[in-house]
């Protein structure tokens, strides 16, 4: 009665998704072994988890699949690298992509810009390089 006339509200309990120990046991894993060749299909067993319902929890607890989580990782880590001046190819096979190329597919997809031309202008004084996309303060 409460609920229905007063306005009360219960606190939703999530459910599908990942317990924390899950997300975080997942998350340490994909992390650990982001530099090399990872399947995707082993994270669901340091869960104890069926890989269909793994790729489903996770998603729904984090808001992306494992798969693009990881490439958002491995691109978060690259940037940190790619604000000193080591070869793009190098940074691309020391953070888990299989040639540069596929490094500038991701990195492109995802920031919107080349490694190069986001390194450029973040080593320019006048931009702020964010975690998201490198912007023009307003002036």
């Amino acid at each position: 009665m409460a609920v229905t006339y007063g306005g009360l509200q219960l606190p939703v309990r999530r459910t599908g998704g990942l317990l924390r120990w899950q997300e975080m046991r997942a998350k340490d894993y994909l992390t650990a072994t982001a530099s090399s060749e990872v399947s995707i299909a082993e994270v669901p067993t340091t869960c104890n988890l069926s890989r269909s319902y793994f790729i489903k929890a996770f998603k729904k607890t984090t808001g992306r699949t494992p798969h693009r989580w990881l490439l958002e990782h491995r691109v978060d880590r690259a940037k940190e690298l790619l604000l000193h001046s080591r070869p793009i190819a190098e940074i691309a096979l020391e953070c888990g992509f299989s040639d540069q190329s596929h490094f500038t597919r991701v990195f492109t997809n995802l920031m919107g810009m080349p490694p190069g031309v986001w390194r450029r202008q973040c080593s320019s004084p006048h931009l702020v390089c964010t975690q998201t996309r490198t912007v023009i303060p307003a002036r």
